[in-house]
This record gives C-alpha cells, structure tokens and sequence, in this order.
C-alpha cells in the first residue's frame, strides 16, 4: 500500500479508542481489482465499502455516495486523495466534510492539472488537514483559509517495527529478498515515480560499490518507472548491487532485517515509510524535503542531505557504509524519537478532536434548517 492508505488504515483503526466508529469506502471501477487497503482493512476489523465509479468522471457517483452515507448514518466525511475529494465534496449531502493533504505531485501535466483542481475544491471544505508545515502552506497559497487548515502529522503503530528478528528469522528474510551472507543491505520503500529519486540512489550505489563491495540496494514497490529503472541497472552494471523486490505485505519484516535506509526524495508530505524505517531502527540518509526535517535530527538519528544533491547523498551513504557503530547509534535514537513523537494514537487523538470540533460547528446549522 502506499504511505497515505497506510495512514488512512491506521486512522481507522485507532478512532475507536475516542468514540469513532470508521467506514473505509473506495472509489472503484467495475472492472478493477479490489484495492489492498480494503482487504488489509476488513483483516483487522475495519467495515469497508466500495463505490463504484465509471471512468474518470462519473457524475453519478455523487447520487451513489448519498444514498450511501444515508444508509451508514454518516455523521462526518473524511476525504484523502484528489478524485476522493471532488466527489466527496459535491456529494456529501450536508454532512460536514474534511480533507486530508497527504502531498500534491506535479511531476507530469496530468498531475500539475489535479494539484490545481484540487485546490480549489478544498478552499470549499469545512477543514483541511495538512501533514506537514510546507503542505499547509500550499494551502494558503491555494486560496484555502488559514482558520480551516489544521497540521496533523502522520503517525504509526511502532509495535511491528520494533520486535527484534532472531538471526534466524534475520537470515531468512534477507535471503528472501536476494540478499546473501555478509551483504550490507540498504532499503527503499515506496511507489516508483520520479519524485522518489531512485535514479539517484542507483548513482549513488554506482559511485561506491568500488569502496564498498558488500552494499546491495534493495528496492520495495512498483510504479510506473520500473522499467527505466531496471534499464538503468543494466547500463551501469549494477546487478549485484540492486534487487527489485515488487510490492510487498511484510514491510515490518523486511526494514528489520535491512541494515540502513535511504530516501533520496525530491519531494515529500511526510513520508509513512521514512517513518516506518526509522521505527525499526534503521540509520537514514534522508533528503530535506517536506517535513523530513521534523522527523530527523541531523547527525542525531538520522543524516539529512539536499535534495538532487548526488555528491551530498553518496557522502551520507557512504557514512553510514563505513560505520557500524554509527548505524547502531543513530537506529536506536530514530526508534526512541519515532516512538515518542509519531504515535498512531496520537494522530487519531487530534483528527478525533477535529471532527468533534465539525460537528458541534454543524449543529446549529442543521437545526436551524
């Protein structure tokens, strides 16, 4: 899944502990497979439903998506994702509605197009949520009012991060991915696009395996970018140092058996799996993007270095390449700091504050209709 289902799953599974009660609903197409978040969903108990959505714009989804909220007994809407916000917000049928910024992309024309849209349909809802500072203040920059925009940061359960493997299970486990003996195994996670700067950790890991024979980089997701990436490995004769391990369901599993992460991003919200890494412990190398600088003290638990940067993102690495005792220092502060700042509970708490907040807001409206 990605870092923002992740989160939306994680909500939901924690609102309960303040009075909530949590629907997953997903916009789908007929044809389509259903989503994982769904079936991760129902796994832990989560009610979920699917509404159906004809091609890119299916006006009939606003009908759809009333009758259904009436047949929940909806008190609130809350929305992640462009195509989820349009809808939602034309089809709430009167129930107050928020909005959560988990980043806008603009990496393609397409995309540049949906982050204008997007902005404004959210000057139009009751509140918006941003996870992190430079997303809220994209916001303003939209146009959405800065009295209706609040800062969430995105928050996890460390408890699966934070079990130790058995050299075992260790063992296994890197040996499932294509890891062998005395390797030094460092990871990326998430979707491959552009914005992720896996071409430059393909550089960077080009530029040391002559001083550190032993690094593998491994690779966790799919996208769009998988075959250009996987061309460019061949063209730089990095085959025993890249595996590509595909979209995978045991993330807690494989950052624990890695040895360090690395995130070479251009662009960020918050990322869920920076936060998950370092909730195992890993020592990351981390581009200063976003709200990536709140998460990591620089030299303290994690390295920070400017995005785009090659030379600034082959030093980190190579830090870290060079250090074990280094690796074991900063893995062990960024699990005290993910564990004490970046909680699920935590940001179920404020979200649960912030829908009561709507509520209490919508009542006088309702009765005064």
């Amino acid at each position: 899944m990605l870092g923002a289902e992740r989160v939306i799953l994680e909500l939901s599974r924690r609102t309960g502990e303040f009075g909530y009660e949590s629907v997953i609903v997903a916009l789908q197409a007929p044809s389509a497979a259903e989503p994982e978040l769904l079936r991760q969903a129902r796994a832990t108990g989560i009610r979920t439903e699917v509404l159906t959505c004809h091609g890119r714009f299916d006006p009939a989804v606003f009908a759809r998506l009333r009758k259904l909220l009436r047949r929940l007994q909806a008190d609130l809407l809350h929305c992640h994702g462009y195509k989820e916000n349009f809808y939602g917000l034309l089809g709430r049928g009167g129930l107050p509605c928020v909005a959560t910024n988990h980043l806008w992309k603009r990496t393609t024309p397409a995309l540049r197009f949906y982050c204008w849209l997007d902005g404004r349909v959210s000057r139009h809802f009751d509140h918006v949520v941003a996870v992190s500072e430079p997303i809220r203040q994209e916001l303003l920059a939209a146009g959405v009012p800065a009295d209706r925009i609040s800062r969430i940061a995105n928050g996890l359960d460390v408890i699966p991060f934070q079990q130790p493997l058995l050299p075992t299970e260790r063992a296994a486990v890197r040996a499932g991915l294509g890891v062998g003996p005395g390797r030094l195994a460092v990871g990326m996670v998430g979707r491959l696009g552009s914005e992720k700067g896996h071409n430059l950790a393909l550089q960077a890991v080009a530029a040391l395996r002559a001083r550190f024979p032993q690094l593998v980089l491994v690779i966790v997701g799919d996208g769009p970018l998988l075959a250009d990436l996987q061309e460019v490995v061949l063209r730089l004769d990095l085959g025993q140092h890249v595996v590509f391990c595909g979209q995978r369901q045991d993330i807690p599993d494989i950052l624990r058996a890695l040895d360090a992460f690395i995130l070479p991003s251009l662009t960020e919200g918050l990322p869920m799996a920076l936060l998950e890494a370092m909730a195992a412990g890993l020592p990351a190398v981390a581009s200063q993007v976003g709200d990536v600088p709140a998460v990591i003290e620089d030299g303290v638990s994690g390295i920070l270095v400017p995005p785009g940067r090659l030379d600034a993102l082959v030093k980190g690495l190579a830090l870290l390449c060079s250090s074990p005792e280094l690796r074991q220092e900063l893995g062990k502060a960024a699990a005290v700091r993910i564990a004490n700042r970046f909680s699920a509970r935590e940001m179920a708490r404020q979200y649960c504050q912030l829908y009561e907040r709507l509520q209490h807001a919508a009542q006088p409206l309702a009765a005064r209709g």
